[in-house]
C-alpha cells in the first residue's frame, strides 16, 4: 500500500544534503515535469516495522477474534525508536476497518528489530475499556521466536 511504502522510503532514503525522502513531493516533482531528486541509504535507518494495532485474540491459524471496547489512546513509556504512532480513539467497529492504529519503529539491523518490537509491544498498548486482547502479546512471541 503507498501509504505505508512513502512512510518507509521517507525514512529509509535522503537526498544529498540529508532531507528525508518526500515522496508526495517528489510525485509532484515528476508531474510537473521536473527530474526528481536523487536518493541514497539512510546513514543511520536500515530497517523500518509497519505494525498495525488490532484489539482482538489471534488463534494459531492466524484468524482474529475481535473485541469490542472503547479506545481511549495508548499507555507506555516513550520510545526514542518510534517514528510515528497513530491510535483513533472512540468505539471499535465490527462493521468498519478492525484496524485501530500503527506504529511505525526504526532500528539498524534486522536482530535490532526485533528486540525493539518485541520491548514495543510489551511496554507499549492501547487503553480500551472493555475485553482484553491477547494481540500484543502474539505480536511480542512473533518478534521473539
Amino acid at each position: 500500500r503507498p501509504q505505508v511504502e512513502n512512510e518507509a522510503l521517507a525514512l529509509l532514503q535522503q537526498d544529498a544534503e540529508g532531507n528525508r525522502r518526500y515522496t508526495f513531493a517528489e510525485l509532484m516533482m515528476r508531474a510537473s515535469g521536473m527530474p526528481a531528486p536523487v536518493f541514497e541509504p539512510s546513514t543511520d535507518v536500515k530497517v523500518v516495522l509497519h505494525a498495525r494495532w488490532l484489539h482482538g485474540n489471534p488463534d494459531s491459524d492466524g484468524n482474529i477474534t475481535y473485541q469490542a471496547g472503547n479506545i481511549l489512546g495508548m499507555s507506555g513509556p516513550r520510545l526514542d525508536y518510534v517514528a510515528a504512532e497513530l491510535m483513533s480513539p472512540g468505539e471499535i467497529s465490527f462493521t468498519a476497518d478492525p484496524q485501530l492504529g500503527k506504529a511505525v519503529l526504526t532500528a539498524s539491523s534486522w536482530e535490532e528489530m526485533c528486540d525493539r518490537a518485541a520491548e514495543y509491544f510489551t511496554l507499549r498498548k492501547p487503553l480500551v475499556m472493555g475485553s482484553s486482547s491477547t494481540y500484543a502479546q502474539t505480536m511480542y512471541n512473533l518478534f521473539t521466536s
